[in-house]
């Protein structure tokens, strides 16, 4: 599977589009449906699915209106995240008291799940910290995307409502303890690998 990225919001988050064929799937859609929707227009591509890894308003701003644009769209979305933010009213607590347009999820995921998209195979990691119920997905046994958890060099800040530095630092560390070595495809920055941050990442030694 390839993919594409699209900075989006205020945040520059990574919003990947992963594509097969011309069929795509939408990772952390950003606030700004408008740039998204143009990319696929120009690579003649069809969403088909959106997930989510967790309930920021610059990684989910977008996924109503794409959902009024792509009525047949499937939503993945972390159970817990989702709770929290339907519950605030799809208010997003985070800088400040963001409003997030409304939507329904299709498949409200957790710890452990599986999944076959596009002829892939997703699955999902739990890996609360940055906020309280954040998933990593692992991809074919490749490709991880892991969100606001685990960036180049960095992880997530967790001085936000339901962030929490020690699950943080727990949650990186299952994923430093996986097997092998993985393309890490973060919610901002530079993709990396998990070897290279089990190595070099200065916030989260593997071995302190």
């Amino acid at each position: 599977m390839n993919y594409d990225v699209i900075i989006t919001s205020m945040c520059s988050t990574n919003t990947y589009i992963l594509h097969s064929g011309n069929s795509a799937i939408i990772v952390d859609p950003g606030d700004d449906a408008r740039n998204i929707t143009e990319y696929l227009d120009r690579k003649s591509l069809i969403p088909k699915f959106i997930l989510i890894t967790h309930n920021h308003f610059d990684h989910v701003g977008a996924v109503a209106r794409l959902k009024s644009y792509f009525t047949d769209i499937k939503i993945y979305a972390p159970r817990i995240d989702y709770k929290l933010l339907k519950d605030a009213e799809f208010i997003c607590d985070c800088f400040a008291k963001i409003p997030v347009e409304p939507f329904d999820v299709d498949f409200e995921v957790g710890d452990g799940d599986e999944f076959t998209i596009l002829d892939s195979t997703f699955k999902v990691i739990s890996t609360p910290g940055h906020t309280q119920g954040g998933v990593c997905y692992i991809i074919d046994g490749k490709t991880i995307l892991t969100g606001d958890t685990l960036f180049r060099r960095g992880v997530g800040r967790t001085d936000l409502p339901s962030g929490d530095a020690q699950s943080l630092r727990a949650s990186i560390k299952r994923l430093y303890e996986l097997d092998g070595d993985y393309a890490v495809l973060p919610g901002h920055g530079e993709p990396t690998t998990l070897q290279e941050e089990r190595d070099g990442n200065p916030y989260v030694r593997r071995n302190p």
